[in-house]
């Protein structure tokens, strides 16, 4: 089963809710090279770019999430697996989060 960027994120924002964060999508139509969402959780704010085990981050998302952690950003890329067994579900054990 393929699973696409969109799906990953859909399920992603799912389980983080269920976890009691507070999540805001990125429209990246304005905001080319910042991370996909903006995650609240606990005082804490982290940034995280999602990307399958396919794509890379192009150059401006590469320079984007340096200059943000050298301002003391906590960012994160999610990597996950686009393509999984027919009934295999996403293992978020192996998300470091």
């Amino acid at each position: 089963m393929k699973i696409t960027e969109a799906k990953f994120i859909k399920a992603f924002r799912k389980e983080l809710e269920s976890k009691g964060w507070l999540i805001f999508k990125i429209n990246e139509r304005f905001a080319r090279g910042f991370p996909d969402l903006i995650c609240m959780k606990d005082e804490i704010v982290s940034f995280f770019e999602i990307k399958s085990d396919k794509n890379k981050l192009t150059k401006l998302q590469e320079y984007t999430l340096k200059k943000m952690k050298k301002n003391g950003a906590l960012v994160k890329v999610i990597r996950f697996k686009s393509q999984l067994d027919k009934n295999e579900p996403i293992s978020w054990e192996e998300i470091e989060i």
